[in-house]
């Protein structure tokens, strides 16, 4: 009996750090306030975490608590001592007023979940209060320049999506940012990953969205960019077009099915 007690008593003497070993995530903040935001902004903030346990942590499952909320975030296991971060971006387009988001990550370590916070006010463009500049701040802010803000389409199909294209020159000395592009037509739309788009100075980036013409006949929408031109921070542009029911094939192919720079507005 005694030479089978004397190993299991070596077993619980050499490995007691292993048998008590634990991941541990500890967030930096879970809660970021964006105050108020334009309508069509993006508003996006990365949580910083560390695992100050003394195994690898896992992130098994990080979801938010509705569809206009995206979070990103690591898959591969954070070793102990090392930090990363959550990436939570809220979208919102069409969703005027206050909000109060949460994203939920759960994990292998204590605490087993945590929960994130988004929150915020959202403002219509026609909301947003014009705020005086000093002569100084003016003279450090990036400036918008395009070739032209009415851009006419010409012949296009109802409920089929235009490329529009546009090129956006930065003629101020700091970074240009075109944070968001709305409409009251609801009738445009930009690829996940192209806004916000950043233009350094003296650089020219092209901008690239979708129209879809929801109804026939001569029409004028309106699309407003919003950007951190402190002499411009929204920008209107006048989208003008004939909409048909229904083109033949020989006039898509004249239109080429975009409009910008190359063939295209």
């Amino acid at each position: 009996m005694k030479k089978f007690l004397f190993p299991l008593f070596l077993l619980f003497m050499v490995s007691p750090t292993a048998l008590w070993a634990q991941a541990k995530i500890e967030f930096k903040e879970t809660q970021k306030d964006f105050g108020q935001i334009v309508e069509g902004v993006k508003a996006s903030y990365e949580f910083t975490f560390t695992n100050t346990g003394t195994s690898p942590l896992l992130l098994s499952n990080v979801s938010a608590s509705c569809g206009c909320t995206t979070p990103e975030w690591p898959r591969k296991p954070i070793a102990p001592g090392k930090s990363a971060v959550i990436k939570a971006i809220y979208n919102s387009q069409g969703r005027p007023g206050r909000f109060y988001k949460t994203v939920t990550v759960t994990t292998n370590g204590q605490p087993q979940q945590t929960r994130l916070v988004l929150k915020g006010e959202v403002l219509k463009p026609d909301q947003v209060k014009e705020v005086t500049f000093t002569a100084a701040e003016l003279a450090q802010s990036p400036s918008f320049k395009t070739t032209r803000t009415t851009l006419v389409l010409g012949k296009v199909e109802v409920a089929q999506p235009v490329v529009v294209r546009i090129p956006v020159t930065n003629e101020g000395p700091t970074p240009l940012q075109v944070k968001a592009l709305t409409s009251n037509c609801r009738c445009v739309r930009v690829d996940p990953g192209m806004l916000p788009m950043e233009v350094a100075s003296g650089k020219t980036m092209e901008l690239t969205f979708f129209y879809t013409p929801s109804r026939a006949g001569n029409i004028a929408d309106e699309v407003l960019l919003i950007t951190n031109d402190l002499r411009q921070q929204r920008v209107k542009l006048n989208l003008q077009a004939e909409s048909v029911e229904q083109m033949s094939n020989q006039s898509l192919l004249k239109q080429g099915g975009s409009i910008g720079g190359g063939g295209d507005f």
